[in-house]
């Protein structure tokens, strides 16, 4: 199992702290019964934060997977993508990671993208040197989620779940819910598949803090890594996000 973080904001990555995204998370599931063999993803450690592309991180999360597999020797593996480390998985598929695989699960990730980082969105020369370039790549019109979310195929793999929160109404504090589920349209724009999708009563910074097997959230992690999109179903019945 791969864990990737969400977004770093500038002065707040630092070397050996990825875990603070997951709490215990990666302890819980190497101690579950499934003994788990967890791998945490630190794609950035620069005092600037997530400043570069996702696709920049997707190629080092790229090797990062073919390192795991040269040592585990194991051909596939599950990754859970924390907000934005979410669409760095999806990218990371997109670009030739499908088979590499097995199951993905996103946690809070703006799947349809978000506005949030709005002020990071500025597009005069200057904020360009000075702002995360993946600010413009999350938002919902961006050529980085058209190309992922128009062939959700090649950016996805068949067993997909997404869990999205809701702490002020149909929002996590940061990301609408309907923003945290994936769909496939068909060309007329009409919805073709809803992936499956539950929402949890937990805000943007909460949604990802597992420290028991108590935690519903771990639960529904647990279900699915063990049992894939059948196996988080028979925990809790999918959900349609809504707008």
């Amino acid at each position: 199992v791969v864990l990737v973080h969400g977004f770093r904001f500038p002065l707040a990555a630092k070397r050996g702290r990825c875990n603070r995204q997951f709490m215990d998370l990666d302890r819980l599931l190497q101690a579950s019964e499934h003994r788990y063999n967890v791998w945490q993803f630190e794609y950035t450690a620069d005092h600037r934060g997530t400043f570069d592309r996702v696709t920049a991180y997707a190629s080092r999360l790229a090797k990062a997977i073919d390192r795991i597999r040269d040592i585990t020797e194991n051909a596939t593996c599950s990754i859970v993508g924390y907000s934005m480390g979410g669409i760095l998985a999806r990218q990371y598929i997109a670009m030739g990671g499908k088979s590499r695989v097995g199951r993905l699960l996103t946690l809070a990730t703006p799947n349809m993208g978000t506005l949030r980082f709005e002020p990071f969105s500025l597009q005069r020369r200057w904020a360009k040197r000075m702002f995360p370039r993946v600010a413009v790549e999350l938002r919902p019109d961006s050529r980085l989620l058209w190309d992922l979310n128009t062939d959700v195929h090649a950016s996805s793999v068949p067993e997909f779940a997404a869990i999205g929160g809701y702490s002020w109404g149909r929002t996590d504090g940061m990301i609408e819910l309907g923003s945290t589920g994936l769909v496939k349209c068909d060309p007329d724009g009409s919805i073709a598949e809803h992936f499956y999708f539950t929402g949890v009563r937990r805000s943007h910074l909460n949604i990802n803090r597992i420290m028991s097997t108590k935690n519903e959230v771990f639960q529904l992690v647990h279900a699915f890594l063990s049992g894939g999109v059948e196996g988080i179903r028979s925990l809790r019945p999918a959900e349609k996000p809504e707008k």
